[in-house]
């Protein structure tokens, strides 16, 4: 009995094994015929969702069913890129505009050389849907300020079962 449970003891301190399932999240933009559609900014706009975290189990030596659920781990941040040559145009700042009409989040220190541009937001990927996206542009050659304005979709994806083992 005594061998038994040093085994036991052995197998539960040498790893263990974690299971977990994982929803794919994205935010893309609504798509509508405006006359805005001519300037290519939002082809050089995107937006990194982490994937949200559903459920997940630790469990010593075999792999177990994720059941415990882990609504509370969701990303708080989203990653906004923008990458964009540089041609008619400068992009001067962004804003978020939220579904009241309020000014969520302002970004107007864009400096003209820098035409990459990678910030962490502080909203979810699901607290920005409905959300509009303003972007500031200056022309080169008049120097006129123009705004361009697009609708966030936030949209849930495809769930996917991963397991890993750990040992120590």
């Amino acid at each position: 009995m005594r061998k038994i449970f040093i085994i036991f003891a052995y197998l539960l301190s040498s790893g263990c094994a974690i299971t977990d399932l994982e929803r794919d999240q994205k935010l893309h933009f609504y798509k509508s015929d405006d006359a805005a559609r001519n300037v290519t900014w939002y082809e050089g706009v995107w937006f990194d969702c982490e994937s949200q975290l559903v459920s997940g189990m630790l469990s010593p030596i075999i792999p177990l069913p994720p059941v415990i659920p882990t609504f509370w781990m969701d990303s708080k941040s989203t990653k906004l890129n923008i990458d964009r040559p540089s041609d008619e145009s400068y992009l001067k700042g962004f804003k978020l505009i939220g579904k009241s009409g309020e000014i969520i989040f302002e970004h107007n220190s864009l400096n003209h050389e820098h035409l990459k541009l990678g910030m962490n937001l502080p909203y979810s990927c699901r607290n920005l849907d409905q959300v509009n996206l303003v972007l500031m542009f200056e022309k080169k050659s008049s120097r006129e300020d123009f705004l361009i304005t697009k609708k966030l979709i936030y949209e849930s994806g495809k769930m996917r079962f991963g397991w890993a083992y750990l040992s120590a």
